[in-house]
Formats: C-alpha cells, structure tokens, sequence
C-alpha cells in the first residue's frame, strides 16, 4: 500500500532554529531581551515557511497525521496559527 506520513512538529524550536539560521548562531537568545519591536525586522527575515515543511514532509507518502506542539501563548508563536490549523 501506499506509504503514510505522520508529522510531529515541535514548533517552539523550528522557530528558534530558524531565527538563528538567519541572524546567526545564538541570535535568538541574544535578542530574546530585546523589546518585540526592536527584532521585528529580524523576526520577518525569518518567517517559517510551514507550507515548505508540510511539501516536504509529504514527499515521503500521503500524510494522514500533522501536529505543532509550541507555547501558543507566546506571541513569536502565536502568529502561526493561521498557517497550521
């Protein structure tokens, strides 16, 4: 049969990962004290493509099971809801 696909996102470090992968390594925790509108710039160049994620995820079989697990109430977070529900 055709080969299924669960994903388990753990979406608080996809984020973090990613915002150092732009701004460089550590950058998140270095900024995490800066005011939100001091890294909105920097938090826009890393914007998570979740749509990649999810094209690439399913390249490997028809995905019957997709999860984000994160803090929701964090406001970097917070902001991708529209993209995963």
């Amino acid at each position: 049969g055709a080969t299924r696909v669960a994903v388990y996102l753990d979406f608080d470090n996809i984020v973090i990962s990613r915002y150092d992968q732009v701004n460089g390594r550590n950058s998140f925790q270095r900024d995490k004290a800066k005011s939100p509108e001091d890294a909105q710039e920097r938090l826009a160049r890393a914007t998570v493509d979740v749509g990649a994620i999810i094209d690439f995820a399913s390249s490997f079989g028809t995905l019957v099971l997709t999860r984000a697990y994160a803090d929701w109430s964090a406001e970097i977070n917070a902001g991708y809801r529209g993209q995963l529900v």
